[in-house]
């Protein structure tokens, strides 16, 4: 009886071919193992494709790497609470923070453009570390369409 192995590969599991007549010398033996062990290998995964969502602004979002949990002001709780989850990072434009600006007109100061807060609720964290290492998620996520978007390499040994 054959096993599957010997069946597909030609190889025993003693490292012998079947179709040989010969006994295999002590190295042709220890490659034939490996051979026969590589057989039970699976291939390689294919090539990663990332989604991508251009929105209206120009921006790109990868929404099943990198999402955005907003924070709103709750006047209740006196402190910001989760609020919708978004596709981009707030901007000045998108998502002003109000409570910032009336803190600042409290405090007699001019206000200042802000921003809601907001905490990045990550999906494939693999594909996030090498966006983020590469600075594609940086450049995409730039707010002005005209802004060049070329990402830099920062990672430690760039190509690795």
């Amino acid at each position: 009886m054959m096993d599957e192995l010997t069946h597909r590969t030609g190889i025993t599991a003693t490292g012998r071919h079947l179709n040989s007549p010969f006994e295999p010398t002590q190295e042709v033996r220890h490659t034939n193992r490996h051979l026969r062990a590589c057989a039970t290998m699976a291939p390689p995964p294919g090539e990663a494709t990332v989604l991508e969502q251009v929105h209206p602004d120009g921006r790109v979002a990868f929404p099943d790497i990198v999402q955005y949990q907003l924070k709103r002001w709750d006047e209740t709780a006196k402190a910001y609470v989760l609020a919708e989850l978004v596709d981009l990072p707030p901007t000045f434009e998108t998502h002003p923070d109000e409570h910032a600006h009336d803190l600042a007109r409290k405090a007699g100061q001019q206000p200042r453009p802000a921003t809601l807060p907001y905490v990045a609720e990550v999906h494939d964290l693999d594909a996030y570390d090498s966006l983020k290492a590469t600075g594609i998620l940086h450049a995409a996520h730039m707010t002005a369409p005209e802004d060049e978007r070329t990402a830099v390499d920062n990672r430690a040994a760039p190509g690795a």
